[in-house]
């Protein structure tokens, strides 16, 4: 009888001794640690300059050459090329040429090239209508688009026009930097130029990875609103 006593009153103590020992009743297992605090987003992150690699915001914003609000989400789905763009430098309206042939070589294949004027002095209000002008009268195949105070300019970093962007159908940007090695334009034969986006956007159509991600960028210096000139 007291055998029992001592055997029932052990029994009765087990959830309790298991608990003190960091094991649930029965099942020989420590309770889970609680889950580790996910840190908040810097506020600062959104302000950073983006790399190859980056997710670009689809919400990313411009205006047409009519004023009307437009942004990158337009386009989801789709590989985009920006390229930054100005009519009064005499680097980027040479590579319009090339930036439409390339433009016509792939409309069929889902991208979309998107030409980003972010001159301040250029895209002050009384100006659209120059800018009008020059894309009828140049026959511009593209959309231009309106950065008026260089905030896309700034978030990718971009220094010159021209100076390209690739950014894949999932909104990751691919390659930054030149439309091809021809700086110059000094190579007559079309087969010796290297174009970096053509090969870039054949990469990334194919599902890899560019061979080239980045390279230097090379024509006229955008004018930033409130930049000394």
């Amino acid at each position: 009888m007291h055998r029992n006593w001592i055997t029932a009153s052990l029994l009765a103590l087990a959830p309790a001794l298991a608990l003190a020992q960091g094991k649930p009743d029965g099942q020989g297992k420590p309770p889970a640690a609680p889950a580790p605090a996910k840190a908040a987003p810097h506020a600062d992150d959104a302000k950073k300059p983006y790399v190859v690699g980056s997710m670009i915001d689809p919400a990313t914003a411009f205006v047409d050459l009519e004023g009307k609000a437009r942004t990158l989400k337009e386009f989801a789905g789709k590989t985009v090329v920006l390229d930054f763009w100005s009519i009064e430098c005499p680097v980027s309206k040479g590579y319009e040429a090339r930036l439409t042939q390339l433009a016509n070589d792939y409309a069929g294949k889902g991208v979309v090239f998107l030409a980003v004027d972010a001159n301040s002095g250029e895209i002050a209000d009384e100006g659209y209508a120059k800018i009008k002008d020059y894309v009828k009268t140049a026959k511009v195949p593209y959309t231009i688009l309106i950065d008026k105070k260089n905030a896309v300019a700034d978030r990718f970093d971009a220094q010159t026009t021209p100076h390209v962007f690739v950014i894949d159908d999932k909104g990751k940007l691919r390659y930054a930097g030149g439309v091809d090695d021809d700086e110059s334009f000094k190579k007559t034969d079309p087969k010796t130029v290297k174009s970096f986006v053509r090969e870039a956007l054949d990469a990334v159509l194919a599902g890899k990875d560019p061979a080239q991600t980045t390279t230097k960028p090379h024509g006229c210096s955008i004018k930033r609103a409130g930049a000394k000139s």
